[in-house]
């Protein structure tokens, strides 16, 4: 019985959610929330930078965040974006004892401010 009210609230927002694609201009919205990293001279690794995936300093990833809002029109959708991210370095977060012994750091801000337009040549049918 669970299940099949799960289900069915699930179907109830989807066929709602869907609504908006009858109307031919409609507007979107979303946020996005996420973390990034910085991968370069200051890395988290245990050993000598290799500039590599294992270098990644999680104690140095800061939250990024993102808006953005949608105009669809019949084939065509254009949307400004905007996002915001802190990038950050630290020898002190380092395993490796030279890295400790620099002593460096580094933090930047990063504002993206952009313009996305889609074409959509193709009609694409979803069927609930």
């Amino acid at each position: 019985m669970k299940r099949l009210a799960i289900l069915s609230l699930t179907k109830a927002v989807v066929s709602m959610s869907m609504g908006q694609v009858a109307n031919q201009n409609y507007w979107s919205y979303s946020v996005m929330v996420g973390g990034s990293s910085m991968l370069g001279d200051l890395v988290g690794g245990p050993s000598e930078s290799t500039i590599f995936i294992k270098d990644i300093d999680l104690k140095a990833t800061r939250p990024a965040v993102g808006i953005s809002a949608s105009y669809h029109m019949h084939r065509f959708s254009l949307s400004p974006k905007f996002t915001y991210a802190r990038l950050a370095g630290n020898d002190a977060f380092s395993e490796y004892t030279s890295r400790e012994v620099r002593n460096l750091s580094v933090r930047t801000d990063i504002a993206e401010l952009n313009l996305v337009s889609e074409f959509r040549p193709f009609r694409l049918h979803i069927l609930l």
